[in-house]
């Protein structure tokens, strides 16, 4: 599909009517040009799309990542906004956000992945909460272990390994998400 001055949104325009002010020779070319023109640019639209689209995903999966790590390392994970993180609808902000930086991109839309940032470690964090809440803090700590033993105990390089799977995924427009439980148990 493309857009063109002559008709809607992908349909081939009709040859304009002929101009006698303007040689013969002229117009068929500049038809073909514009045709051509818009063939070619509708593959880099697209592509741009598309460049958006991983952005805006990279970014929920980094704060996803961060918060993660966080969440899993030996040291006492310090959540200054953990009220704000804990009624975020995160979900709405995901598709919102993410429809916003597809259309408009950086810089319009620049905000954007602040936000999806944000939803991504609050999606982490109310999984925290509900999973403390439903199995307690020793099975928490047990998860922790797990993580770090499948992961890296460093928590640099774990939040690294969660960044690629979830980078990994977002590429391939799958679900984004690190198991709780890690492979192999």
């Amino acid at each position: 599909m493309y857009f063109n001055d002559y008709s809607e949104l992908g349909l081939l325009p009709e040859p304009p009517v002929p101009d006698p002010h303007v040689p013969r020779v002229s117009k068929p070319v500049a038809y073909v040009a514009r045709w051509v023109a818009s063939a070619l640019l509708w593959p880099v639209a697209s592509a741009h799309l598309e460049g958006n689209r991983r952005a805006a995903g990279f970014s929920f999966a980094e704060g996803y990542a961060r918060m993660l790590r966080d969440l899993t390392s030996t040291l006492p994970a310090i959540v200054p906004d953990e009220r704000r993180l804990s009624i975020l609808n995160w979900r709405n902000v995901f598709q919102r956000e993410t429809k916003r930086y597809i259309e408009q991109g950086y810089p319009d839309a620049r905000d954007a992945t602040a936000n999806l940032y944000e939803a991504g470690r609050a999606l982490v964090f109310q999984s925290f909460l509900d999973f403390i809440k439903s199995n307690g803090t020793d099975a928490w700590k047990q998860i922790q272990r797990e993580h770090r033993r499948a992961y890296g105990e460093d928590d640099m390089r774990r939040q690294q390994r969660y960044a690629a799977i979830l980078h990994k995924q977002v590429r391939e427009k799958e679900d984004i998400g690190i198991p709780l439980q890690p492979p192999g148990r």
